[in-house]
């Protein structure tokens, strides 16, 4: 007779996971769709023509790897959901990494109104992953 083991899971830890990486989609998205302000900037001489290029560069970058932290996330999804811990370790550090970043620059730029959603997205990633961490065990 085959034993069925029952497989623990964590939907909590997964869902967050699956918001966080949408929003970061999302902010790719929105970030790659209004690269068109930048090209207004430089026009209008609100960047300097000296660091234009530079300027575009890492606005295209940031898009970018905003897209791929989030599909990192969606990869790292089913792996958090089975509780692996090298998964929890890597989504553990891109939410403190969020949280970090979105904090410690809004204090710098509190007119910035992005900022305090990359901390949002932060925690929501962040909070599960802390409040479970002692279930990734595997």
């Amino acid at each position: 007779m085959a034993k069925i083991y029952k497989v623990k899971e964590n939907k909590i830890v997964y869902r967050c996971t699956l918001v966080s990486a949408a929003l970061l989609i999302g902010a790719a998205v929105a970030r790659g769709l209004s690269v068109n302000n930048i090209f207004v900037a430089i026009n209008t001489g609100d960047v300097n023509k000296h660091f234009a290029s530079s300027v575009l560069i890492d606005w295209i970058l940031s898009a970018m790897l905003l897209l791929l932290t989030g599909i990192w996330l969606l990869f790292l999804s089913g792996d958090l959901k089975r509780l692996k811990r090298k998964a929890w370790t890597q989504a553990l550090l891109i939410g403190l990494a969020l949280t970090i970043f979105g904090t410690a620059l809004w204090f710098r730029y509190p007119s910035s109104i992005h900022l305090p959603a990359f901390s949002l997205t932060g925690l929501i990633l962040l909070i599960p992953l802390l409040i479970f961490a002692r279930s990734f065990k595997q």
